[in-house]
């Protein structure tokens, strides 16, 4: 499960930057999902410590209800202002707006170095590799697709294996 490891890695940056501000967000249960996806979480903050909670442990309702599109969440991690995210359709909000721009203000503000929190949990070398390896294919796309799955292509290899 990937949330335990998203919840492990906020909370490092949280005790690491004393600068991020949480206060808005103490005590406030969030749902948050990510559209079109089955990534729904149940979030709180107390004590400047996220916690991602099970729904069987919820017995009060969400402060906030907040839904982002995939292409507001990649804005997001690329610093996009957050009042220009909030008048875009990218955002659901249903509760508080200001718990939601302190939330969305947090996310922006999260300095997530990915080699860093890589090497947490391997080695140095290990998380290096990997990050030059993603480096390299970011900046040398393959011209087409690796795997090709368009039916097409599956026809043609199924009259190939024939």
């Amino acid at each position: 499960m990937i949330a335990p490891f998203i919840e492990q890695m906020i909370n490092h940056i949280l005790h690491l930057d004393k600068d991020i501000d949480t206060t808005l967000l103490e005590g406030k249960l969030i749902s948050l999902s990510l559209a079109n996806t089955p990534i729904k979480w149940l979030v709180m903050i107390n004590a400047r410590r996220l916690s991602i909670l099970s729904k069987h442990d919820i017995t009060s309702a969400y402060d906030l209800d907040m839904v982002i599109e995939k292409s507001a969440l990649m804005k997001l991690l690329k610093k996009t202002p957050v009042k220009d995210l909030l008048k875009s359709d990218d955002i659901a909000i249903i509760g508080d707006v200001k718990v939601a721009q302190a939330l969305l203000d947090l996310i922006t503000e999260l300095d997530l170095d990915h080699q860093e929190i890589l090497a947490y949990y391997t080695n140095n070398t290990i998380a290096s590799g990997i990050n030059q390896g993603v480096e390299f294919i970011k900046r040398n796309p393959p011209p087409q697709p690796i795997i090709d799955f368009s039916k097409k292509s599956l026809e043609k290899l199924g009259q190939l294996i024939r």
